[in-house]
């Protein structure tokens, strides 16, 4: 059976390092604590899936590892000191997020026959999600999960095909579309997983915390969800 890792890529979860466009309506604090409490979630879900998983990050190190020096909400004190007890530390490596990912997909592909490439804005990922993800690789070169914006929101690949990452307009609604292009010029065999909807502006975060379960990240969108509705009728929060 083939081997599979899971790599997950992350900013730094300090404030004003992190979910830049969310502070448009958050401050950020808030964009920060959102960021941890999505990672606390991903940990949890490295857990239950088995598969090797790490977790590639970019900006300090210490963001991660130390207590936050700033106010946790009651109930939320698992965002103070966050546990990585499922995920192994890599830094990412290039000078633009194409690079990056083509680094740490050659990495991981040294050790493993296959691998899942996600971001840290998808609180929606779940174990279902990731084995249909993996059992897909087994009759396609390539699996992409489409996000809303025009990008996508997971990469598995089972060989390490540098088109993929070069001439990309990353942060555009043209990179699935781009990928494509460039999987296509590779003859790569390619299957569209479900599309999800990643967490990067407010709209996204007001329409998560709409749909959210229980996990940290969903109760915690509510919470910012409900304290700016009422910021804006007048209530005291």
């Amino acid at each position: 059976m083939p081997t599979t890792a899971l790599a997950i890529f992350s900013r730094s979860p300090v404030p004003g390092q992190t979910k830049r466009r969310l502070q448009q309506q958050l401050t950020g604090v808030e964009c920060a604590l959102f960021h941890r409490a999505c990672l606390v979630d991903l940990n949890n879900l490295a857990g239950r899936i088995g598969l090797p998983s790490f977790l590639y990050y970019t900006g300090a190190l210490n963001g991660f590892l130390e207590a936050a020096a700033w106010p946790v909400p009651p109930g939320f004190e698992a965002l103070r000191l966050l546990q990585f007890d499922h995920l192994e530390f890599r830094p990412q490596r290039g000078d633009d997020l194409g690079e990056r990912m083509r680094q740490a997909a050659a990495e991981v592909l040294q050790s493993y026959d296959q691998m899942l490439l996600v971001g840290s804005d998808l609180p929606d990922l779940t174990e279902t999600a990731l084995h249909v993800a993996v059992d897909s690789l087994a009759s396609h070169d390539l699996a992409i999960g489409p996000s809303h914006d025009g990008g996508y929101y997971l990469l598995g690949l089972k060989k390490l095909n540098p088109g993929l990452f070069t001439a990309i307009e990353w942060g555009t609604e043209r990179v699935l579309q781009q990928t494509l292009q460039a999987a296509g010029r590779e003859r790569l065999k390619v299957v569209l997983l479900e599309q999800m909807r990643d967490v990067d502006t407010w709209p996204d975060l007001k329409a998560y915390a709409g749909r959210a379960d229980d996990s940290v990240s969903g109760r915690l969108a509510r919470k910012l969800a409900q304290k700016y509705r009422d910021n804006r009728l007048g209530v005291v929060t």
